[in-house]
């Protein structure tokens, strides 16, 4: 085993050396990451590979004595036994000993990193963007992945302060799945821990991630130099973190090498053939050599039963254009199969694999090949489906050998659609402009991965596009396109091999003059590039266009503008309160109006109140009028005192029909904010209602003019009204308050 291990190590060994020398400085950096990988499976396996060599036996006959020796000269004699001594076992043991007690080292570490990142998931929060989960963290300072987890600085991500391009570095780390090499690696290092040679490949594995990311993100189209200076800022040299992928200053200078290196195709490829020969040396030196004497012992033939199969498992080949069968590699016909499948396996009963070599077999003919079979099958296993009426089926077979057809049902969730950016295509086109076609993604309402479409311009060639976002070639003929040109999405080909529907995209760039009902598309969004100034005017357009329109299934839709309630009655705003009096004045003068006073929320007469600020002139006072009925509020407490009334305006009326005899009183309060509705004389109510009789109607109307943002949809006053008795006032102001505390909360 040691010798074994030695081995592994020196072709780790020699592995990494040439990827040092000759690889690492290339920009090949798929084909560099599938090279780190199986490097350390072939240092593993390369030492267990054995080449066998067959040699003739050599035998000696030597001189035959019958009377000395019992047995024929060319059999070997029993060999002697050596007894030898026991060998020490201590050292063994000792040295398992230790081995094991570093696997639970480093088992308990790897686990106790698992459930960090775990932990963080759960208790972190989590915003989806795409088919991306970031998990916010207040005290996390560089941006890191695992798996399609990117964790993130919460106030950063909220402020938009994190960089698109540090974004797009940590997508890419997701979307390439480098945290399975990670996860690989520390694997091997639990059971391989004291091979030092796994520390120095886990870097070069991670350094090598930080090479694609950064060149999916150039691809991207981002500047160069602006990148590099950006990934200087963005770098740290805290310490690294095990399972994931983040910045880090210790690698900089390298990526940003590679980043300034061009290496044509040819070089690529010479380097990569020099590979061959260091893989020939390594197994010339690290392989074994086993020579195996050819046995010498007479064939013999032993007659067999022809009804006697040594195929376990018969297998049928039907191909259906032109139909040919084919048992077990022997040609037969429908109506032959019957008695070559008796001879090749007799009257047993067997498994029957049928091969339609990768297409959907016709219906009838698997009813003609059953019917054939009857009796000598115990069950019948088809690689493929079945057509019927040009659909492929699954199949369950019957103890009759007869099939019953399995068809999924569809429901609404497996129904995927195609999608531009948020924009989804069910038939009808979508209008987007150049800048928003060339930014946008193409996805699916079902969130699979778009692993490759076509792109087409009227005019242009087709472009096969790799991922999910243009390329340049696509990109070019995009901008040669001219408005209302009709361009399409198509062939688009998703993770799991399924296709979704063409999809067509309109250019517009404006909406149509002459067509007044042409509803303007959302602004596209800003550039990678956009500066401070760019971002906050497109946070602008934005704002002001989602108060106009909303996006319904795809296509812009203006929002109706809520109709005003026929019990609110609009009351110009008084003019600008004249200077304010004294309080004494203020109370004298209310007085005279015989309004009602209360000190401390306790009803007093107005002597008392006159009295009261002649000794005390520093106690605040607030006064409301509603339909000539004053109340006066004198208080200790440091209250904002005014001289209007607690709203802005408040109209009261009387209706009485005759035909029912029903006494109606209708109230309306028109605020300019829901501060106004909430500093409300309640208690002014009862006031102005006393009079009426328990079975009149109260009408209480609300409205306020503030614009409001809910449900990502702007409502421009809001109003309501509480309906009831006058023996109910009690409860229609509990509904009253109830409802400002809702608004308030969606304000």
């Amino acid at each position: 085993m040691g010798i074994l291990l030695l081995k592994s190590s020196a072709c780790l060994a020699i592995l990494m050396l040439f990827y040092k020398i000759v690889l690492e400085p290339l920009n090949h950096h798929h084909f560099k990451r599938f090279y780190l990988l199986a490097a350390l499976l072939l240092s593993a396996i390369i030492p267990f590979i054995t080449f066998i060599k067959y040699v003739e036996p050599t035998l000696d006959f030597g001189f035959y004595d019958s009377e000395s020796m019992t047995t024929p000269p060319y059999f070997p004699a029993e060999l002697p036994t050596i007894t030898e001594g026991q060998p020490n076992t201590f050292l063994p043991t000792l040295l398992w000993a230790i081995y094991a007690i570093g696997v639970i080292i480093f088992s308990t570490r790897f686990i106790l990193n698992l459930f960090k990142i775990s932990s963080k998931i759960r208790t972190h929060q989590k915003v989806k963007t795409h088919v991306f989960i970031n998990v916010l963290i207040e005290k996390l300072v560089i941006p890191h992945t695992f798996f399609n987890y990117i964790f993130l600085n919460k106030s950063a991500f909220e402020n938009n302060d994190i960089p698109q391009e540090v974004l797009l570095h940590e997508q890419a780390h997701a979307k390439q799945k480098h945290s399975l090499d990670i996860l690989f690696l520390e694997i091997l290092q639990v059971i391989f821990w004291f091979n030092p040679l796994l520390y120095f490949i886990k870097k070069d594995i991670k350094l090598n991630h930080e090479f694609l990311a950064d060149q999916q993100v150039l691809k991207s189209g981002f500047n160069l130099k602006d990148y590099q200076n950006l990934l200087l800022r963005f770098s740290s040299n805290q310490k690294e973190l095990a399972l994931v992928n983040a910045i880090n200053y210790s690698s900089i200078k390298k990526r940003l090498t590679i980043m300034n290196t061009q290496t044509t195709q040819r070089t690529k490829w010479l380097r990569s053939l020099l590979l061959l020969p260091v893989l020939a040396l390594l197994l010339f030196s690290f392989s074994q050599t086993k020579e195996v004497e050819k046995s010498v012992k007479p064939k013999i033939n032993v007659a067999s039963n022809a009804n006697e199969n040594l195929i376990k498992t018969p297998t049928l080949t039907i191909n259906q254009n032109p139909l040919s069968l084919k048992l077990n590699g022997k040609s037969t016909s429908l109506e032959n199969l019957r008695s070559d499948f008796i001879n090749l396996f007799g009257k047993k009963d067997v498994e029957l694999q049928i091969n339609s070599k990768g297409k959907s077999l016709d219906y009838s003919i698997l009813e003609k090949v059953t019917k054939a079979l009857e009796g000598l099958c115990k069950s019948i296993e088809l690689s493929n489906g079945i057509k019927i009426n040009e659909q492929t089926h699954k199949v369950s077979p019957n103890k009759d050998y007869s099939f019953n057809v399995i068809e999924k049902k569809k429901t609404t969730q497996d129904k995927q659609y195609p999608m531009l950016g948020m924009s989804v295509f069910k038939g009808d086109p979508i209008y987007a402009n150049k800048k928003m076609i060339r930014a946008s993604q193409v996805s699916v309402t079902t969130e699979k991965e778009v692993l490759n479409f076509k792109f087409k311009v009227p005019g242009k060639p087709t472009v096969k596009v790799e991922g999910d976002m243009l390329n340049e070639e696509a990109i070019k003929n995009l901008e040669s396109a001219n408005n209302d040109s009709y361009i399409t999405y198509f062939d688009i080909k998703l993770e799991d091999g399924s296709k979704v529907p063409s999809m067509i995209v309109i250019i517009k760039n404006q909406p149509s003059k002459n067509n007044k009902k042409t509803i303007p598309l959302p602004p596209p969004p800003v550039a990678h590039n956009a500066t401070k100034e760019q971002k906050e005017k497109y946070k602008k357009e934005r704002e002001e266009y989602y108060k106009k329109y909303k996006i319904i299934d795809g296509k812009p839709t203006k929002i109706p503008t809520p109709s005003k309630s026929k019990n609110l009655k609009e009351v110009p705003k008084p003019p600008a309160p004249p200077k304010p009096k004294s309080p004494l004045d203020t109370v004298v003068e209310m007085a005279k109006k015989g309004a009602t006073f209360y000190y401390n929320n306790e009803k007093i007469t107005s002597d008392k109140a006159i009295k009261l600020l002649k000794e005390n002139k520093n106690l605040n006072i607030s006064s409301s009028t509603i339909n000539n009925v004053s109340t006066v509020h004198i208080n200790d407490n440091d209250i904002k005192t005014t001289n209007k009334t607690v709203v802005s305006n408040v109209s009261y009326s009387d209706k009485k029909y005759n035909e029912d005899k029903t006494h109606t009183s209708n109230l309306t309060v028109n605020a300019e904010n829901l501060e106004e509705l909430t500093k409300f004389d309640w208690d002014a109510l009862k006031t102005i209602f006393k009079n009426n009789s328990p079975e009149d109607v109260i009408e209480l109307s609300f409205n306020y003019n503030k614009k409001v943002m809910f449900n990502e949809n702007v409502i421009d006053n809001v109003n309501f009204t509480i309906k009831g008795k006058t023996n109910e006032l009690e409860s229609m102001i509990k509904k009253s308050k109830n409802m400002i505390s809702k608004l308030k909360e969606i304000h």
